[in-house]
């Protein structure tokens, strides 16, 4: 039975143990931390050991397609090695945070909501099954590859050599996927506590949930349900400061990985782009065409999902807590306009549309004179698309910074 969150994340802890990016807790609320140190060193030092010896039997030059794709090999192990060590410095807070989400666990558990430990285990089996199996994919694709291309069939290893610090920072972001999900469906949890009990009539407050998440005959009583109100406020102060904490702990990490995944993604475009213009005269078998573009495609495929979804995940979180910042800031108005200060909502409003109509202007002018250069430079017709490719996260950051100072505004004036 799963009934502590130790327990639902402990077969990802294994794992990244085992790989060598992670810390040993056996029993569960033991940390064996000399035992984790020292393994993790006999892990990397084995990984050098076996890099130099495929550098030294192969050469760089016949494994590395480009320099590019060599220093993109050396920066992702760097970033690796770096996140790894990180981690296990920072074993302590990591611990000390998973503590702090069980107590919330506790807490809401009494109040009716019922754990998902069980759940999340599934849900972590089922993910590390998609992630084995990928890896498995990629392994045969590259095996296939380098066998062709260096006739000895024990260059099959060349490409798990080369792709275990992928799969290693792979299963660190798989970690924080999981752990930053799980705090946001605590939140929303919290967060639908929070309405359901600021809900008022004329004669105090209503009852009219689709879920019962609190028992009735406890919550009627008037000093009950205040109780409940601080409870479930405080938790949510709890949750946010845990949230921030994961992002202390877990930041530098993902934004070096980022910055890794960004280089490789680069150098897998560069890879297409180079086979596009130079396979036919490079490799006159088709079976060797093929199996380069099946191993480079999959690979890129990889990488935009991993890229996409570190995305996703950290602008999920940022969007859950602008929303947060949103709904706090309603209340406030709502407490100021009972102590007689109107709402300002109509002026924010119209500010903001004139914000967006001068940033649509400003935007439609620089590609247009964007466009006019790239005509005249290259006279041709398709060129008029460029501007608004290589303009387009310009202008997205200016909306973003443009959005941010009038909230500021809104907030420091009124």
């Amino acid at each position: 039975m799963v009934d502590t969150i130790q327990k639902a994340f402990r077969p990802l802890s294994l794992i990244a143990f085992l790989i060598g990016s992670g810390n040993l807790r056996y029993p569960l609320n033991y940390w064996r931390f000399r035992l984790s140190v020292f393994y993790v060193i006999i892990v990397w030092s084995l990984y050098k050991y076996v890099f130099d010896a495929m550098l030294i039997a192969y050469t760089p030059k016949h494994i590395f397609n480009n320099h590019l794709s060599y220093y993109s090999t050396q920066t992702n192990i760097f970033v690796t090695l770096i996140s790894v060590t990180i981690t296990v410095l920072k074993h302590q807070k990591i611990h000390i945070c998973i503590k702090k989400l069980s107590l919330v666990d506790d807490t809401l558990e009494k109040l009716g909501t019922p754990k998902e430990y069980h759940t999340i285990q599934n849900l972590i089996r089922s993910t590390l099954i998609i992630y084995f199996i990928v890896v498995l994919i990629l392994f045969i694709t590259d095996s296939i590859w380098n066998i062709e291309k260096h006739n000895n069939i024990k260059a099959m290893f060349i490409g798990l050599i080369m792709g275990y610090p992928i799969y290693v920072s792979t299963l660190g972001n798989i970690i924080f996927a999981f752990v930053v999900r799980y705090i946001g469906t605590r939140l929303d949890k919290i967060n639908g506590y929070i309405e359901q009990l600021s809900e008022t009539e004329e004669c105090g407050l209503r009852f009219k949930w689709e879920k019962s998440l609190i028992v009735r005959h406890y919550v009627c009583n008037s000093e009950n349900r205040k109780r409940v109100i601080w409870t479930v406020m405080h938790l949510h102060l709890e949750l946010c400061r845990i949230a921030r904490d994961i992002n202390d702990l877990f930041g530098t990490q993902l934004t070096l990985q980022m910055i890794s995944c960004f280089f490789i993604l680069v150098t897998t475009f560069f890879a297409q782009y180079h086979m596009i213009l130079c396979l036919t005269y490079i490799y006159e078998n088709n079976s060797a065409k093929l199996k380069l573009i099946l191993a480079n495609d999959i690979w890129c495929i990889v990488f935009l999902i991993k890229f996409i979804s570190l995305n996703y995940i950290c602008e999920n979180a940022s969007a859950k807590r602008m929303w947060m910042f949103i709904k706090r800031l309603a209340a406030v108005d709502d407490t100021l306009k009972e102590l007689g200060i109107p709402k300002l909502y109509r002026k924010l409003h119209i500010r903001i549309k004139r914000i967006l109509i001068g940033w649509l202007v400003c935007s439609q002018i620089i590609n247009i004179i964007d466009m006019i250069w790239w005509f005249y430079t290259i006279g041709n017709y398709w060129c008029l698309i460029i501007p608004y490719v290589t303009n387009h996260y310009q202008h997205v950051n200016v909306l973003v910074d443009l959005l941010f100072i009038t909230f500021l505004w809104f907030v420091y004036y009124f």
